[in-house]
């Protein structure tokens, strides 16, 4: 996925911070996906666990997730700005 976000951010004449960085920290928290990891992929074939259970066991999990990620996307922006602004130096 990183590469792709390299070239279209290349493409859109930004810094590659501004969509690698919340990239990488959104990727990372694919784990919190019903079937993302063995474990919990094994729970769901048996049929026994439902999404919306497993949905309100991470409910915290996820809050803090998003909010790493905006903190994130807005650190991104902010050291973009601030390399934009030295490279024009």
């Amino acid at each position: 996925m990183l590469p792709v976000l390299a070239i279209i951010s290349r493409n859109m004449g930004v810094h590659p911070y501004l969509l690698l960085i919340p990239g990488t920290i959104s990727t990372s928290f694919a784990f919190m996906l019903p079937i993302a990891t063995p474990p919990n992929a094994i729970a769901f074939s048996g049929g026994d666990l439902v999404v919306r259970a497993h949905a309100s066991m991470r409910s915290e999990v996820r809050d803090l997730s998003l909010l790493a990620c905006l903190l994130a996307c807005l650190l991104a922006c902010l050291l973009a700005c601030l390399l934009a602004c030295l490279l024009a130096r």
